[in-house]
């Protein structure tokens, strides 16, 4: 039975990690005896369990009224001297003095916890497999950093934060013996730092995201999710298609909803835009949901929308959304907008799942066509090229992580 110790950043909800979560589940069904180690956050009450022994380590503090004092100490801690990782070291190594495994796993979308995962690799001569759901190179500087730290320390303090993060997180990549990541462009620029890199996809769990034929008593456009700013996730060309669409008389505002499942300052954000194309009837805000609602919501829908920006012009390099993976699961149509005019478009192509639509006319008609295939059928479907979707099935890709696993420890025991 092989033993992995998994160092993770949090894995409890809000931030969930469904990638992770699916590879505990099916490494444990095929025998593999998983311990994770992550950090404690606030508890979500009914969170899917995960078959996998647990060791959440507390950070922050959420209880005292200097917490917000507690986290400027630690961020500037950190940029002297990776405090958060050199302390999730030396509790993990106290609390699994004694254990044995065969391989450290580390996924993570920032730095944490790669030292930690590298330190404890090195310290017990065990081979390190990295898995990147996110690097920082593929957005400006403002959109990954804009929440760490403080705005008062000012840009610069800000750029050393990003360099500082990018020379610690390629110090452990290279030193990983296999590393994994999202997208091609991560692939590509991964691969110049260890030349061991492959490309695993985000995807989706097929037993909870599958296709079904719900009749919905309404023409739904949904979004799930958080929109930072226009530049990166803009939803304009939707609403200036449907003004044309509201001009031209060949929709009503009664005949579609725009159900968006966001936070408070997306709504905003989106009731202003709403308003100045004069399609605000059309919108329904709701709270965010429980992961456990997505699936459904996404198959009620007639359209689930993925907003994302021009690679050119954000600057926004290889940023492929889970949601657009979703989709591809429960087989939907994808409006996509704008054209990112990079590797999301090409897939969205390949799999036949959508469009990635340039301007507003191409949205208006692919809108009109989606109205009549439910006007004709009481559902909408994607005509999807399976042999291209499966490769997103987590189902194939447990498969790819279980091999790359396995082949790192037979290397390892090999060279023992």
């Amino acid at each position: 039975m092989p033993r992995l110790l998994i160092f993770c950043d949090a894995f409890q909800p809000p931030a969930y990690l469904p990638r992770l979560r699916y590879l505990c589940s099916y490494l444990t069904e095929r025998g593999w005896q998983l311990t994770v180690v992550t950090e404690t956050v606030k508890h979500e009450p009914n969170c899917p369990p995960v078959s996998a022994r647990f060791i959440a380590i507390p950070y922050y503090r959420t209880t005292s009224r200097f917490n917000k004092i507690d986290w400027v100490i630690k961020i500037a801690l950190n940029m002297l001297f990776d405090y958060k990782g050199r302390l999730f070291y030396r509790r993990a190594t106290r609390l699994l003095k004694g254990e044995s495994f065969d391989a450290v796993f580390c996924t993570t979308f920032s730095t944490f916890p790669l030292p930690t995962a590298e330190r404890f690799a090195e310290k017990h001569a065990l081979p390190l497999m990295v898995d990147l759901r996110d690097i920082v190179e593929q957005a400006p500087v403002s959109i990954p950093f804009q929440h760490r730290p403080p705005r008062f320390l000012g840009k610069q303090i800000v750029s050393s934060y990003y360099r500082l993060h990018i020379r610690r997180r390629n110090r452990t990549l290279r030193k990983a013996a296999c590393i994994t990541t999202v997208s091609p462009w991560h692939v590509e620029l991964i691969r110049q730092i260890n030349p061991n890199t492959h490309l695993i996809y985000n995807g989706y769990d097929p037993a909870v995201f599958y296709p079904g034929k719900v009749i919905s008593p309404v023409f739904e456009i949904v979004y799930t999710g958080r929109i930072y700013s226009e530049d990166f996730r803009d939803p304009t060309l939707l609403f200036e298609a449907l003004s044309l669409l509201l001009h031209r008389g060949e929709v009503t505002p009664e005949q579609i909803v725009l159900s968006w499942y966001v936070d408070e300052q997306s709504q905003k954000r989106l009731a202003r835009l709403a308003a100045d194309r004069h399609v605000k009837a059309m919108m329904q805000y709701h709270a965010f949901v429980h992961p456990k609602e997505i699936p459904d919501i996404l198959r009620r829908s007639s359209i689930i929308l993925v907003l994302t920006s021009e690679s050119n012009a954000c600057k926004t390099h290889g940023i492929l959304t889970t949601k657009f993976f979703e989709a591809i699961g429960v087989n939907k149509p994808v409006l996509c907008i704008p054209n990112d005019g990079s590797h999301l478009a090409r897939l969205i192509r390949e799999v036949n799942v959508g469009i990635a639509a340039e301007n507003a006319e191409q949205v208006a008609d692919f809108i009109l066509h989606q109205l009549q295939c439910r006007q004709q059928q009481g559902y909408t479907s994607a005509a999807l090229n399976q042999s291209a979707a499966a490769q997103f099935s987590r189902l194939t890709q447990g498969n790819i992580f279980e091999d790359f696993l396995k082949q790192m420890i037979d290397h390892t025991s090999q060279s023992l």
